[in-house]
């Protein structure tokens, strides 16, 4: 293939990919037309990001301070999602709908990376635009971006990342390899766990290319440097505002059978299309494994072959199967060590989806453009087509069908959905007077809807540390004298409590509480008078 004919080819994979990315980013809007959705986390980034463009700093929610305060210094969350909120609202748009079009916004622009980098593997437009495919279809990654979350933007700093360093491994600049150590340190101060990309950029200069080892050296030295100083800098500012790097003191509480059992779980439900107990799912499950056992098997006998013929895309290809194992080598530690509430869900390990998701269509497009120099059978070509375009026919069926419903009723759009706004229950908090002292165990979802802080329960049990809190007594009584002195009232919400926050009779067991207004979701309750701790 000549150069113009490269141009041209390059040119027209991104024509079809911009148009995937535009059709991502307006699946996304169509879905949370009701407004973005959001957890307990978002909640906390739009909470650090106001309070940044109100001059107060990046605050969210007190966690850990004095049971009598509201908000504390965001170190336990990394601040660049909300800085880039506040970035937003500086041109007037407010956190919640800028994380509703950023997000939207980095859908297509994910999309458009997920197809390049399967083209740059593959050399296959064919293969980059089912890479493409997959991932707007795939409903995880539809909800992932449909939230106010940070991975969208990890994503896009990942990904972008990756492309910069194999252009650095690739060639000679080492303009590319300081893009790559900034994108990494960004990535990093979006999500923590971004730590395992920075040892990923060391590792590759280090020992993924054929410069000199003096150069190897300062090369590496230099991605440290800039990799860590953005990590290294908020790491002192926390100390000198919080006293604290980042909120997860070092402790052992070792990850458990059921942690393994919710990884199992996750990565399973990556690929089995619809639920395992229709019968529709049980035929198009089979018929994947069949599929994959078959390749498997060719890939045994052509090992050599293959590996031999792949060794062109191989820096791309290692970063990004490397980059999948030092993701979850870092995640089992940070849970093991610093913060034992981190879960396996598909939120947590979605990095580890998607470059699985883009190194197995990468591949397969290259093996595919090498199958009969390899003297593999057509039918064996037709079985790997078959197998990508069965997985995205199962997400597209999924991810349209959550982007209806959520389209029409909101129901998924967690903590700032419909059903959460327009709760009787939060229409009573939100009639109460400025000045009274509130106390709730869903603080989240009462500044979610009506804007107010709220006072934290006492955590009998640390989540992070999985240890018992000695001052939840104490912190109990506080509050309760707090609230009472001043007329306040607890808005207890009546789904099931966190397992670490006091139930409603071990309120009732130290304050003398009466009960004011009253619905399905919870009730409200003044405090009369503390009880005497002894």
């Amino acid at each position: 293939m000549n150069s113009s004919r490269r141009a041209t080819f390059d040119w027209i994979v991104l024509g079809i990919l911009i148009g995937l990315g535009l059709c991502a980013m307006g699946l996304v809007l169509y879905a949370n037309a009701a407004g973005v959705g959001m957890n307990e986390d978002s909640v906390s980034y739009i909470l650090a990001a106001r309070n940044l463009l109100a001059g107060r700093g990046l605050e969210t929610f007190s966690n850990y301070g004095p049971i009598d305060t509201l908000i504390e210094p965001m170190v336990h969350w990394p601040p660049f999602f909300s800085i880039t909120l506040a970035g937003l609202g500086l041109a007037g748009i407010d956190p919640v709908d800028g994380a509703r079009w950023l997000n939207a916004v980095l859908f297509g622009v994910n999309t458009v990376l997920a197809g390049w980098i399967v083209w740059r593997l593959s050399g296959q437009r064919l293969a980059a635009t089912l890479g493409a495919v997959l991932l707007l279809a795939s409903p995880q990654v539809v909800k992932l971006h449909a939230m106010a979350f940070s991975g969208p933007l990890f994503l896009m700093l990942l990904m972008t990342a990756l492309l910069v360093l194999r252009r650095y491994l690739t060639g000679d600049r080492r303009r590319w390899l300081i893009l790559a150590a900034f994108l990494a340190g960004l990535a990093y101060l979006t999500r923590y766990v971004g730590g395992a990309l920075i040892a990923l950029g060391g590792l590759a200069v280090l020992f993924y290319n054929r410069r000199p080892v003096r150069t190897r050296l300062a090369h590496a030295v230099l991605f440290g440097a800039v990799s860590l100083a953005p990590g290294g800098l908020w790491a002192l500012h926390n100390l000198i505002r919080a006293g604290t790097a980042s909120g997860r003191p070092l402790a052992y509480h070792p990850v458990g059978v059921g942690d393994f059992r919710e990884l199992i779980a996750t990565v399973v439900r990556w690929f089995v299309p619809y639920a395992t107990a229709s019968q529709h799912g049980i035929w198009l499950a089979s018929i994947l494994l069949v599929i994959a056992l078959a390749l498997a098997w060719l890939f045994i006998r052509k090992r050599g072959a293959l590996l031999k013929h792949v060794a062109g895309r191989l820096p791309l290809a290692t970063l990004l199967g490397g980059f999948a194992v030092l993701y979850m080598l870092l995640t089992l530690a940070s849970k093991s060590f610093f913060d034992a509430y981190t879960p396996f869900d598909w939120r947590i390990l979605m990095p580890v989806y998607v470059m699985v998701l883009l190194l197995g269509v990468g591949l397969a497009g290259w093996w595919l453009r090498r199958a009969e120099r390899l003297g593999a059978a057509v039918w064996l070509r037709g079985m790997a087509v078959l197998l990508i375009a069965l997985l995205a026919g199962s997400y597209l069926i999924r991810s349209l069908d959550w982007v209806g419903r959520n389209h029409r009723t909101g129901q998924d759009l967690g903590v700032a959905g419909p059903a959460s706004r327009q709760a009787e229950f939060v229409a009573r908090i939100a009639a109460l007077p400025d000045d009274v002292p509130l106390a709730s165990n869903h603080r989240e979802m009462i500044y979610a809807a009506t804007g107010r802080l709220a006072y934290r329960l006492p955590r009998h049990t640390d989540p992070i540390r999985r240890t018992a809190n000695s001052a939840y007594e104490d912190e109990l009584l506080a509050l309760g004298d707090l609230l009472g002195a001043e007329g306040g009232v607890v808005a207890y919400f009546s789904e099931a409590p966190r397992s670490y926050e006091p139930s409603l009779s071990d309120l009732e067991a130290t304050w003398d509480i009466c009960r004011g207004d009253e619905t399905p979701e919870g009730a409200i309750y003044h405090l009369c008078a503390p009880q005497d701790a002894g």
